[in-house]
């Protein structure tokens, strides 16, 4: 399961520096896979169509949010994404106890449910409930990868908004869903909610209880307890640490210096990259990372989502992008489309390969051969430029005045900038 380890991180106030709700991942996938960056605009759909996901049409939705997502380039669904409403998703795959041969059936992707759950709802709350609904009504199933070999998981989702996070986790069409408290939560390639739900699958217990895992004695359910079936928490564990290290959390509570540090915030954008970039948790598979701020709902603030849209976060560059009304987007982030003739669309289905790298995954392959030949300078020049754009987004939380259409192409220009270095 090594390929699929990620790891998703939410900060809620008091941790976080401003009042502000700070999300990060990292997207663990197979080796050489592409992750492209896309930018899908808000939409009205006539009434009776159908929206084609990774597999399987499923009826759509009168209207669409717009999303930004980071994405596996072979499939409709995303690893992780935005939409114009602030709220955030992030996915892990999950072995259960409950998944086998059944998963193999081509149904939902954990990452439709996510991109599903973006183009359809304006908080983590409702996210939660398209997720759930979806998730009764269709199950998930299908191969993960785009090979022959087929590789199938279940789902965890971490999910905020601009006010609250939600976390999800499923077990094949089973799930269980808690709203967070203030603070740091993570969820990686294993369960983690036990018997404390806000919501949760009307069959939990029957389905527990006919497949012998839980009987009513046990007392409450306890989601990972009855459901997990292995996964490495390790990086997990060592991330909330470093996060709390950071926030100044006290061990004893008694402590009142270090607790009013640890209830005024300290936790800002920069500690989230810091983190995705911390050696205790970067593997060999990282194909995209991303960071997202959320303003406080009290504020006209914009929300910002910095993506690498590359491979290895300790080799690459976090570049901003924020929901406005006319969006400038690079085409440069976006892998070939082969319609009729990709092989994740004709039967049977990954016959043959096709490049799927995009302009700036391309340049960026260059690069980290220059890195790795020991050119400091470049890598030292690529951190400067990402210095700058977070400097820019910090400069507007600081109250510098900036226009909307100041935004329109702010990913575009960054990405722009940083081919050209590579060139």
């Amino acid at each position: 399961m090594s390929s699929f380890e990620s790891d998703a991180f939410v900060v809620i106030p008091p941790s976080t520096k401003d009042g502000v709700i700070l999300f990060a991942k990292n997207s663990g996938r197979p080796a050489e896979e592409v992750q492209e960056i896309i930018h899908s605009a808000a939409s009205k759909h006539p009434e009776g169509s159908r929206a084609q996901c990774t597999y399987i049409e499923i009826d759509q939705v009168q209207n669409t949010n717009a999303v930004f997502l980071s994405k596996p380039a072979w499939m409709w669904g995303a690893e992780m994404g935005a939409n114009e409403h602030g709220v955030c998703i992030g996915l892990t795959a999950v072995k259960t106890k409950l998944l086998g041969d059944e998963d193999k059936e081509e149904r939902l992707l954990g990452h439709d449910l996510l991109r599903l759950a973006l183009e359809r709802a304006s908080s983590a709350k409702g996210a939660v409930e398209v997720i759930s609904t979806l998730l009764d009504k269709h199950g998930q199933g299908g191969n993960w990868q785009e090979s022959t070999e087929v590789q199938t998981f279940h789902s965890s989702f971490l999910i905020t908004d601009r006010s609250e996070a939600w976390v999800c986790e499923t077990a094949g069409q089973l799930w269980a869903a808690k709203k967070l408290e203030g603070g740091i939560y993570g969820i990686t390639s294993s369960l983690t909610l036990d018997s404390t739900f806000d919501a949760v699958s009307a069959k939990l217990q029957e389905v527990a209880q006919s497949k012998s895992l839980w009987q009513p004695g046990d007392g409450d359910i306890n989601f990972q307890k009855v459901f997990k079936d292995g996964g490495d928490t390790s990086r997990l564990s060592a991330g909330i640490k470093i996060l709390e290290e950071k926030s100044g959390k006290p061990e004893n509570s008694e402590d009142v210096r270090k607790l009013c540090q640890y209830l005024s915030g300290s936790i800002d954008l920069r500690s989230m990259m810091q983190l995705l970039r911390d050696p205790a948790l970067v593997t060999p598979n990282i194909s995209s990372s991303m960071v997202c701020l959320l303003a406080p709902t009290n504020t006209s603030l914009p929300c910002f989502h910095f993506v690498t849209g590359t491979p290895n976060p300790m080799q690459s560059v976090f570049k901003p992008f924020a929901f406005t009304s006319d969006v400038k987007f690079p085409k440069c982030t976006i892998s070939p489309d082969y319609g009729e003739n990709d092989p994740v669309v004709t039967k049977p289905r990954f016959q043959k390969e096709v490049d799927r790298c995009h302009d700036l995954f391309k340049n960026h392959k260059t690069f980290c051969k220059k890195v790795e030949e020991g050119d400091k300078e470049l890598m030292d020049t690529m951190l400067a430029l990402e210095n700058e754009a977070v400097k820019g987004v910090e400069g507007v939380y600081e109250g510098s005045e900036f226009l909307e259409s100041d935004l329109n192409g702010f990913f575009n220009d960054c990405v722009e900038t940083e081919i050209k270095f590579y060139l």
